[in-house]
């Protein structure tokens, strides 16, 4: 069985997060709009700050946390002093 479509009242009572989160981001690879995300004013000032951007495992599993310094010689990451 189909799920129930939403009721207008429903989608009233929800703003879309377009109104939530103001700030619009398009990712752009070779020439083409991949993607275009919404953030708030401080992740869009991180988008926007041309930054290095790399996978990374859990903190759990051995990966970074937020503050870490980032060696793009070595490629490794480490707490800071």
């Amino acid at each position: 069985m189909a799920p129930e479509a939403p009721r207008d009242l429903d989608l009233l009572q929800a703003p879309p997060s377009i109104y939530l989160l103001p700030y619009h981001i398009a990712f752009i690879v070779d020439g083409v709009v991949e993607e275009i995300m919404h953030f708030d004013e401080r992740t869009a000032s991180l988008m926007l700050a041309n930054p290095t951007i790399k996978q990374v495992d859990l903190m759990s599993d051995g990966g970074p946390d937020t503050g870490w310094i980032y060696n793009s010689e070595t490629n490794t990451f480490s707490e800071p002093a």
